[in-house]
C-alpha cells in the first residue's frame, strides 16, 4: 500500500483523480453557501468556482512534457462542458446579465491561468533545445 502512495501519478491519473477532487469539493461548497446563505445563486458559483480551480491546479503543476494533447483535450472538454452547464443554470434562474458575466468570468480565470502556466512553460521548454 505504501509503495501505491509513493508512486508517481502519471498526468492523466492525477487529472481522473483532481476531477473527482473537484466534484467533491464543488458539492461541498454548494451545500455549505445553500445552508448557511440559503442562495442557490452563490451555491452554484461555488460550486463551479471550486471545480475549475482545483481542475486547473493539475495542468499548471505539471511539466508540460508530461501532459500528453488527449490530457488537455479532456481537461478542456471538461471546462467547456462546465461552462455550459452554469450558463444554463444561471439563464434557468433568470439571473441578471451582469451576474451570468461575473460568474462565468469567476469560473474561467483559473482555465485561463493554467493555459497561461502550461503555455509558457512550453515555450522556455522549446528555447532550451539547442
Amino acid at each position: 500500500m505504501k509503495e501505491l502512495m509513493r508512486k508517481e501519478l502519471t498526468a492523466k491519473e492525477e487529472i481522473l483523480i483532481v476531477g473527482i477532487l473537484a466534484i467533491m469539493l464543488g458539492i461541498a461548497g454548494y451545500l455549505v453557501d445553500r445552508i448557511f446563505f440559503h442562495n442557490i445563486l452563490t451555491a452554484l458559483s461555488s460550486f463551479f468556482t471550486f471545480f475549475s480551480i482545483v481542475l486547473s491546479l493539475p495542468i499548471m503543476r505539471r511539466d508540460p512534457r508530461e501532459v500528453s494533447k488527449k490530457v488537455l483535450e479532456v481537461y478542456a472538454v471538461a471546462i467547456f462542458t462546465g461552462a455550459l452547464l452554469f450558463l444554463a443554470l444561471l439563464k434557468f434562474l433568470n439571473a441578471s446579465i451582469e451576474l451570468i458575466a461575473g460568474n462565468l468570468l469567476l469560473y474561467l480565470i483559473f482555465p485561463i491561468i493554467a493555459i497561461s502556466f502550461y503555455t509558457a512553460r512550453r515555450v522556455v521548454e522549446k528555447q532550451k533545445l539547442p
